[in-house]
């Protein structure tokens, strides 16, 4: 710090640093690299690559929100929304938060969460997504009632009955 008063100019180097961690390892990397007031160089700095106390970085590491059903289904933060349902939306271009909106049980961290786990485990995951989408097709073909094939066909004819 340097104060001005008048024509001349005093520096002052603080004797004492303000309580807490932080400040104290300023300190002591200022003394490592500069050395102490007198010029004397206290202690080298650390190897490169070392970590620092106040540097050290802790692992954070959620579960995803995935759980496996008696059928083998994948099933979203514990609801019956199923993880090829997410996905397909996310293909066809949908953002988390619309996918919410249209499956209002799921929650929106969930579905950021197996999001990202389907981003980063996509080859692991295509064998169970297209089983899934077999099955799927097995199971409209056995009933053609649910096929949305003629469907507005059939709605117009009921709306000329009446």
């Amino acid at each position: 710090m340097v104060l001005n008063r008048g024509t001349e100019s005093k520096t002052i180097f603080p004797k004492r640093f303000p309580k807490g961690h932080f400040y104290r390892q300023i300190h002591r990397t200022i003394l490592r690299t500069i050395g102490d007031r007198r010029g004397h160089r206290v202690r080298a700095l650390p190897p490169q690559g070392t970590v620092g106390d106040n540097l050290s970085v802790t692992a954070v590491m959620d579960e995803i929100p995935l759980a496996k059903d008696a059928h083998g289904v994948y099933r979203v933060g514990g609801t019956r929304v199923t993880l090829d349902l997410v996905v397909r939306a996310f293909n066809r271009g949908a953002t988390a938060e619309e996918i919410v909106q249209k499956y209002d049980t799921l929650r929106l961290p969930d579905v950021y969460q197996v999001i990202g786990y389907y981003l980063k485990h996509a080859e692991e995951l295509a064998e169970y997504l297209e089983n899934r989408a077999r099955h799927e097709e097995r199971l409209l073909s056995s009933h053609p009632e649910w096929s949305p094939k003629g469907l507005r066909d059939r709605l117009l004819a009921r709306r000329n009955v009446q």
